[in-house]
C-alpha cells in the first residue's frame, strides 16, 4: 500500500508544480496589472476567469482520454488503445484549435 502511495505521489508531483505555477503566474500578473488601475485589473480578472474555463474543458477531455486508454491498454487490447488515442488526440487539437 505504501509503495503504491508513494508511486502515485511521484507521478502527481508534475501535475502539483504545474499547477502551482499557473496560480503563482495568475499572482504576479494580478499584482503588475493592479498599478494600472481598476479597469485593466477587472479585464484580466475576466479573461482569467475565461482562460481557465478553456483550459479545464481541455483537461476534461484529456483526462477522460487517458482514463479510456489506460483501460483498454490494462485489458490489452492494444491496437484499439491506439486508435482510440489517435481520434482523441486529433479531437483535442481540434477543439483546442476552434477554442483560441
Amino acid at each position: 500500500m505504501q509503495k503504491t502511495a508513494s508511486r502515485i505521489f511521484s507521478l502527481a508531483i508534475p501535475v502539483i508544480i504545474s499547477q502551482i505555477s499557473l496560480t503563482l503566474v495568475q499572482i504576479v500578473d494580478t499584482m503588475f496589472i493592479g498599478r494600472l488601475g481598476p479597469l485593466p485589473l477587472g479585464a484580466t480578472a475576466l479573461v482569467g476567469v475565461l482562460l481557465w474555463s478553456l483550459l479545464n474543458v481541455g483537461e476534461g477531455f484529456s483526462v477522460g482520454l487517458t482514463a479510456c486508454v489506460a483501460r483498454m491498454i490494462g485489458a490489452e487490447d492494444y491496437k484499439e488503445a491506439s486508435s482510440f488515442f489517435r481520434s482523441g488526440l486529433i479531437g483535442i487539437t481540434f477543439l483546442g484549435a476552434v477554442l483560441i
